[in-house]
């Protein structure tokens, strides 16, 4: 019996998951359970997170996995890849110290 139009998008999904992260599936559910790890977001794009190391791509799954941080939103996804270009991890995590200092200091547009 052929699948459903849901059931083959969920196996797309899967598939793709797994090939391009090494989670599965039930992975991915547990982990967007509560949506983005950073502002709880649940609708909206969510995006696996993962620590960019040379040639991720090439690795098998299974190495993936390792690699994998969490749910992101699309937005703090995007609002986070400045911090990564660089290789020192101290530094990174300054600059982002630095940012959460900034923004308690000086108010934000909805704040005005």
């Amino acid at each position: 019996m052929p699948k459903s139009k849901e059931e083959q998008k969920l196996q797309e999904k899967a598939n793709r998951l797994y090939r391009t992260y090494g989670i599965t599936i039930d992975d991915w559910n547990y982990m967007a359970e509560d949506g983005c790890w950073i502002c709880k977001r649940k609708d909206g794009r969510l995006c696996v997170d993962h620590i960019h190391v040379r040639k991720f791509k090439q690795m098998e799954p299974e190495d993936k996995q390792k690699y994998v941080r969490g749910i992101l939103c699309f937005m703090c996804n995007v609002g986070l890849k400045g911090f990564e270009k660089t290789v020192d991890g101290k530094r990174n995590r300054k600059q982002l110290e630095g940012t959460y200092k900034y923004f308690q200091t000086f108010k934000l547009k909805g704040e005005i």
